[in-house]
């Protein structure tokens, strides 16, 4: 079965709350869910516009193969072509939009100067992990090596490095440590550790408040 989300804030609450830490890593096999799907006449087409195809020469060899068993299609990161598959696989899916969703931060002491505005920057990342990007001066990052969300004051090219290198931060604001197995993301009612001007542990809400203006492509089969 194959599940669309067809709004953008379906699309980006799917992204934060069944988040994937790495879009090329062994969470996803290097194989994600493709938006083709077969026709009765055994053409592919685009599954959001039932128009666009895909070229003989984006199939890996050999593919498609599996007829009306196989009417779904995925996409490896290993040698860049599409096979056909069941409808009924599960892998990652992808979501992409033309804007920055915007967030709030909810919950700081009246002395804190921490940032209360992020956006999600697609385009950025700091250890294989989603950056939310403060409209000041802070951003919202996650630490593999402390298993912790971090609000950090380092500028951007203070934290991403040649080839996308992840650099430790040197200014942390704020620590909420995340207890689960999984990456979760802190969005939500979180307990931070602040350590600027509030300097107390205090309950934060991140909360996203813009869908406006919106373009973005979302599908996940299962």
């Amino acid at each position: 079965m194959l599940l669309f989300l067809h709004t953008y804030k379906q699309c980006i609450e799917y992204i934060l709350f069944s988040f994937l830490v790495s879009v090329s890593g062994t969470a996803c096999n290097d194989k994600f869910i493709a938006p083709f799907r077969r026709m009765p006449n055994e053409s592919w087409v685009y599954q959001n516009d039932n128009m666009m195809m895909i070229p003989d020469s984006l199939w890996f060899p050999g593919q498609p193969d599996g007829g009306d068993f196989q009417k779904c299609s995925t996409y490896t990161t290993i040698d860049g072509k599409y096979y056909d598959t069941s409808c009924l696989y599960k892998s990652c899916f992808i979501c992409s939009w033309s804007y920055q969703p915007l967030f709030t931060l909810r919950g700081l002491c009246a002395e804190s100067q921490i940032d209360t505005q992020f956006v999600l920057r697609p385009e950025l990342e700091f250890d294989k992990n989603i950056f939310f990007y403060g409209v000041g001066k802070n951003s919202i990052i996650f630490d593999q090596e402390k298993h912790s969300w971090l609000i950090v004051e380092d500028k951007v090219h203070e934290l991403i490095g040649p080839e996308n290198a992840s650099i430790r931060p040197k200014n942390v604001l704020g620590t909420y440590i995340d207890n689960f197995d999984s990456h979760h993301t802190p969005v939500g009612m979180m307990n931070w550790n602040l350590t600027d001007k509030c300097n107390n542990v205090l309950p934060l809400k991140l909360t996203h408040v813009s869908y406006k203006n919106i373009k973005f492509t979302f599908f996940k089969m299962y």
